[in-house]
């Protein structure tokens, strides 16, 4: 992509251009090109890329976002970190981590589940805001 055509694309980043095969170099010849791949990117990638294209989002919700994606179980389809895990991985406040995680539910991105008790902590759903079910 040309730097003139970055400053007029759109803002939401296109899973296309981040999952296809790189193009054949002058010196392909040499070795067997690889196919493109037809499976699609992980659930979590492709969460991450369209976090990534959001404006709506301070730093701070980002970053606990890639905390939130780097801990996300897909068997479990949910991550759960604590707060105060959040908190210092991201090197914030709790009431900090707490704004980050209200923004993420705000644009829909997080479905948040508090536990009540000592010893447990609370889900985080990652999701989709422009489908119906989030996936």
């Amino acid at each position: 992509m040309k730097p003139a055509a970055l400053l007029n694309a759109d803002p939401i980043l296109d899973i296309d251009e981040f999952t296809k095969a790189p193009a054949p170099s002058a010196t392909a010849g040499r070795a067997r090109a690889r196919k493109p791949s037809a499976k699609p990117a992980p659930f979590k990638v492709r969460w991450l890329l369209r976090i990534a294209g959001e404006r709506n989002l301070t730093a701070l919700a980002v970053q606990a976002a890639i905390i939130l994606a780097d801990h996300y179980d897909e068997e479990k389809g949910c991550a759960w970190p604590s707060q105060e895990r959040l908190s210092t991985l991201l090197n914030a406040s709790r009431a900090g981590v707490r704004q980050a995680i209200k923004r993420l539910e705000e644009t829909r991105y997080v479905e948040y589940i508090p536990e009540k008790g000592r010893t447990k902590t609370n889900r985080y759903f990652l999701r989709f805001p422009d489908t119906e079910n989030g996936y």
